[in-house]
């Protein structure tokens, strides 16, 4: 397979339940070289209360967990050396785990953030919680969400085109996923479906007074999407690449074509917002990890890892 540029992946070790974030860890690892940081971000508000316990109190306690912590991560460091893999561990203390992460990945030289998602507890499926929102917002590098321990093996993988906006930064970052799906490719032998979903107006008029053809604008736009995507594998190939475009919410496409094809990976891509936008959950993102039962690889615009 070659050398790879992928050298650093943090491994985000979150709860007792973190084989499948591992399992695809250590996976990617043996393909790429790459070095495995298992990160654990503990905090406890106790150290509030400095007042009442006094500072060497809080100290000690503080010290406690954090140690505690450092011997559980050691076993899983010992483990994934026995099987050849480069692996260290590191606990950082601090109320804000995505803060703590991506400050983690910056000044850590690291290419890629590894992080499992679990259902949510009260309604039983995926929630994207603050630490997820948060990692897909400001992370630098590529974040991959994990919702299960199986092998990536041949099993086809999507890439999210965003056709709609004609705006370059946009542009740029269908160009980006499109190459991050080839680096999968090498890796997997896997086939590639870019999928682009596109919307279409409101047709809650009565027909006497539609003045739309909503098939031809339909057919219209449906070609347009086709052509802007073909647009771009042309300059971008991919090796048999299928192409979907569907009408619809991006996230409900994605799913039910995931499904359809079941798909081991999806790459969607998301560009950095500021004021309200910033802090509105409802990023196309963060739909599409709830939506759909595979992995998502999340890469902000200007963030691009070379997995091979």
């Amino acid at each position: 397979m070659g050398m790879s540029s992928i050298k650093k992946i943090v491994v985000v070790v979150d709860g007792d339940d973190h084989q499948s974030v591992l399992l695809k860890s250590e996976w990617l690892a043996k393909q790429t070289g790459a070095k495995l940081n298992l990160v654990k971000v503990v905090y406890d508000r106790f150290v509030g209360v400095k007042r009442v316990l006094g500072n060497e109190n809080v100290e000690k306690i503080r010290n406690q967990l954090i140690a505690a912590q450092e011997a559980a991560l050691s076993e899983l460091v010992t483990g994934l050396k026995h099987r050849g893999i480069e692996a260290e561990k590191q606990v950082l203390w601090h109320p804000n785990p995505a803060e703590a992460i991506c400050k983690c990945a910056k000044y850590g030289d690291v290419d890629l953030i590894v992080k499992a998602v679990r259902p949510h507890h009260r309604w039983g499926h995926l929630l994207t919680s603050v630490t997820e929102w948060n990692l897909i917002r400001h992370s630098a590098v590529p974040v991959l969400f994990v919702k299960d321990a199986h092998h990536y093996d041949a099993r086809p993988v999507i890439v999210a085109l965003d056709i709609g906006s004609e705006d370059e930064v946009h542009q740029e970052l269908n160009r980006q996923l499109i190459h991050e799906a080839a680096q999968w490719q090498k890796l997997t032998g896997a086939p590639i479906h870019v999928v682009a979903a596109y919307p279409l107006p409101s047709m809650d008029v009565p027909a006497e007074f539609s003045v739309v053809n909503y098939e031809a604008l339909r057919e219209e736009i449906e070609q347009g999407y086709r052509q802007g995507v073909m647009s771009l594998l042309d300059k971008h190939p991919l090796e048999y690449a299928q192409i979907w475009v569907r009408e619809g919410v991006v996230e409900d496409v994605l799913a039910d074509v995931a499904n359809q094809i079941q798909a081991s990976l999806v790459l969607v891509g998301t560009v950095a917002r500021t004021g309200v936008s910033a802090v509105v959950m409802g990023n196309t993102a963060e739909r599409v990890i709830d939506a759909i039962d595979c992995d998502v690889m999340v890469l902000r615009h200007g963030a691009l890892v070379e997995l091979a």
